[in-house]
């Protein structure tokens, strides 16, 4: 009897790539929502359309995007495609999970994903900022769905070699945007079954992605102009009632409580996606400790988020809903 395949057709690839899309550009270029130009965003603009150095720099990466940017269009055009550019990244970071989720678990998950990501204040609050934090979401997301979702070629070497690409370019794109690689590098090195799931090409592509973030890192930290996003100003006890508001202001109760039914499955049980929502949850409990606590550096959080909702949607699906509609309600 032939295996049935489990890949995508090409309608449910069609449908899982619109719907985020749409939905974004609905969405992150509304021009109801404000444009929050807070103090960085106003230095950051002015020495940009000036061709000015940042006097400290938080990303390697999309400094150098943005001058190219600048240097290309005239400058009246310069603010509006910069402001654009990080709404399509946010877009297109929510694209890649979908992507992810669909080509290993079915187009409905990846609509899920969708549907979730694109709601989230942090996400949407990060695409329409000149922070750098979703240049990281972008980055992270297409690496980690290239490098360890289901491959598109027969050997994967190719998509192999993009993820480690991709993932080696996000570790310094952000501030503490390096907590994100631990997990991966981690179950590297203790899990053999993981190990053998990344090939050569992934790790020659990761250490090319990070040696130009290092280097940039390397020749900050003689000038001081770096800054990683750690703040031990921070360290109080006042910081834990901060991240409690921080979490249920930005979330939502309902939000919460599905994230909490997602965590708790994934301990418990082996539901789809348990590795991927425990390593992308814990590392942004490093970023809001060691960081500042605000909805800015929470959205780096947004992937763990949206996989444990996934997670917390598959159990009540399974908990309350009958066999035959479990492919609707996950």
């Amino acid at each position: 009897m032939k295996k049935k395949s489990t890949s995508l057709s090409t309608g449910s690839t069609a449908l899982t790539i619109l719907v985020p899309v749409l939905l974004g550009f609905l969405i992150l270029t509304n021009q109801s929502i404000s444009f929050p130009l807070g103090s960085f965003d106003q230095k950051y603009l002015a020495h940009l359309l000036n061709g000015e150095e940042l006097l400290v720099q938080e990303s390697w990466i999309l400094p150098s995007i943005d001058r190219a940017l600048t240097k290309i269009l005239p400058r009246s055009k310069a603010f509006l495609m910069v402001d654009l550019f990080r709404r399509w990244m946010g877009i297109l970071a929510v694209l890649g999970l979908s992507v992810w989720v669909g080509r290993t678990s079915g187009w409905i998950r990846g609509l899920w994903v969708a549907l979730i990501g694109i709601g989230l204040l942090p996400l949407r609050l990060a695409s329409t900022t000149l922070h750098p934090q979703v240049c990281f979401l972008f980055l992270f997301s297409w690496g980690c769905c290239l490098s360890l979702g289901r491959p598109w070629s027969k050997t994967g070497t190719t998509e192999q070699l993009a993820g480690g690409l991709l993932l080696g370019l996000s570790a310094l794109s952000t501030p503490l945007g390096f907590f994100y690689l631990i997990p991966i590098l981690g179950r590297s090195l203790f899990d053999s079954s993981f190990r053998r799931c990344l090939e050569q090409p992934f790790w020659g592509g990761l250490i090319a992605g990070f040696l130009p973030g290092f280097l940039w890192f390397l020749n900050g930290m003689e000038s001081s102009s770096i800054d990683l996003g750690i703040r031990p100003e921070t360290w109080t006890w006042a910081k834990v009632h901060l991240i409690v508001r921080l979490v249920s202001d930005s979330l939502g109760i309902v939000l919460l409580a599905l994230i909490a039914i997602g965590i708790v499955a994934c301990v418990r049980g082996n539901p789809n996606h348990r590795r991927e929502t425990i390593d992308l949850i814990w590392p942004s409990l490093l970023v809001l400790g060691f960081g500042e606590a605000d909805t800015l550096r929470a959205s780096l959080a947004v992937p763990g988020i949206i996989f444990a909702c996934l997670v917390g949607l598959d159990t009540i699906g399974k908990t309350f809903v009958a066999k035959k509609e479990h492919l609707f309600i996950p």
